[in-house]
């Protein structure tokens, strides 16, 4: 979606894990992209890829991101069951 609202290639920032950082890039469309204003609705229901998606356009100055506060639930995690078969899930990386 980035890519279609965006002429340039850009970042949606990065995921920091242990030992090494990898970037959330798109691939910008030049002359196909979408131009005009792009304004983002969020609120404390927008979480994770949204919340990714939101911050990083509003950073590069292609959006202006309107709303509430959104629930903050960025970090990727895994999810691993345990013996009992209770569930643990834990965070792998910060943004």
């Amino acid at each position: 979606m980035a890519s279609l609202i965006s002429a340039r290639d850009g970042s949606l920032g990065n995921f920091k894990y242990r030992y090494e950082t990898q970037s959330v890039a798109y691939k910008g469309t030049d002359k196909t992209s979408y131009y005009g204003q792009v304004i983002l609705l969020v609120d404390e229901l927008s979480g994770s890829t949204s919340e990714v998606f939101a911050g990083g356009l509003q950073a590069s100055g292609r959006a202006i991101v309107l709303g509430s506060r959104t629930a903050g639930a960025v970090l990727p995690s895994l999810l691993q069951v345990l013996p009992t078969g209770a569930a643990l899930q834990h965070v792998i990386s910060n943004f």
